[in-house]
């Protein structure tokens, strides 16, 4: 038996192992590629919400200040109202106060908003490990694919062209194959981010109709309780729209409609609270609704239009896959015959 027949039958048996290996860690290399952009995404959205966070905790200090010069003086009231200016008192103090809680609300969501990009950041890099260690065994099985079929086919083989052109083709259908699964997973992450968003939102008009519910308590004569739970409904539908919205730009959707929830205050509520204020703002959370009902309406086209292009990508890698198997397939089949040709003695 001749040294060449030798190493075939040795090989065999590693031969078949290497290939499987390859085929159930294609995957790793354009996956890794996508986790690293998301990671990196998360971390500068992490680090603007901080800095925002920061910007906003200097601003409520300073806004607190001036919400206390209004609500603990007596006498700044006193002479207010003895300068015949009550309602100007109340005008600023309505004022101060607004502003104290609009900063509050800001920081308050814009923390929310972060503990779940740190959640989400924690996982993206966990998979990121699992993907590394999948890319290195890929990367050590080719190296070792390669030495083996190089110990017999080193460099070009001028007596083979056969061989050297399914080589190549082998070559052009993997990376044909990495392109596909990059836009796969592009678009995977493109889905998640929108189903997300959906979520969001579907929480949010939840929240926006048991505001509009309490609003109705109120206009009925309910002042109190469904005070509280009007404006605890309005913060809450506030919170799940601004994480709808983060999601969905962060899948990179530049062209959003937009939502103002108007989220009342105590001052309205307590000192000016009739029933026209109520009906006011009862349609201004009607407004609002309405707003996040066409935001909603949104992110559900961007959602079927992602699932669409998921679908289509889905049957692109298929035929990719397909082709990558039937070209390393090709390439094997040649290089056996070929060794069989060169042990049997065959020109």
């Amino acid at each position: 038996m001749s040294s060449i027949e030798q190493q075939i039958r040795e090989a065999s048996t590693r031969n078949a192992e290497l290939l499987r290996t390859l085929a159930e860690t294609d995957y790793a290399q354009p996956s890794l590629k996508e986790q690293i952009i998301l990671i990196d995404d998360l971390q500068k959205q992490i680090e603007k919400n901080n800095k925002n966070l920061q910007l906003y905790d200097t601003q409520r200090k300073a806004e607190l200040k001036d919400h206390e010069k209004y609500r603990d003086s007596h006498f700044r009231r006193f002479l207010y109202k003895a300068t015949g200016n009550k309602d100007k008192f109340a005008e600023k103090a309505s004022k101060e106060e607004k502003e104290y809680y609009d900063v509050l609300q800001k920081q308050h969501e814009t923390t929310v908003l972060n503990n779940g990009l740190k959640e989400q950041h924690d996982e993206a890099k966990r998979v990121r490990g699992e993907l590394e260690t999948a890319v290195e065994l890929h990367k050590h099985s080719q190296l070792e694919l390669d030495s083996l079929y190089n110990s017999i086919f080193a460099g070009e083989t001028p007596r083979f062209p056969e061989e050297d052109a399914l080589e190549r083709e082998s070559d052009n259908t993997l990376q044909r194959y990495h392109d596909v699964r990059t836009k796969l997973e592009e678009e995977l992450r493109v889905l998640k981010l929108v189903n997300q968003a959906q979520g969001k939102v579907r929480e949010a008009l939840q929240h926006m109709d048991d505001a509009r519910s309490a609003s109705r308590m109120d206009m009925f004569g309910f002042d109190g309780i469904a005070d509280a739970m009007e404006r605890s409904a309005l913060t809450k539908a506030d919170i799940a729209y601004h994480d709808a919205r983060n999601f969905a730009e962060r899948a990179n959707f530049d062209d959003l409609p937009a939502v103002n929830i108007n989220h009342g205050h105590i001052m309205r509520d307590v000192i000016f609270d009739n029933i026209f204020t109520d009906m006011q703002f009862h349609e201004e959370i009607k407004r609002a609704q309405n707003e996040m009902e066409k935001f909603g309406s949104f992110i559900k086209q961007k959602l079927t239009a992602s699932q669409e292009k998921k679908k289509s990508i889905e049957v692109e890698l298929k035929q990719a896959e397909k082709d990558l198997e039937t070209a390393r397939i090709n390439l094997q089949a040649e290089r056996m015959k070929l060794f069989e040709q060169v042990a049997k003695g065959a020109p």
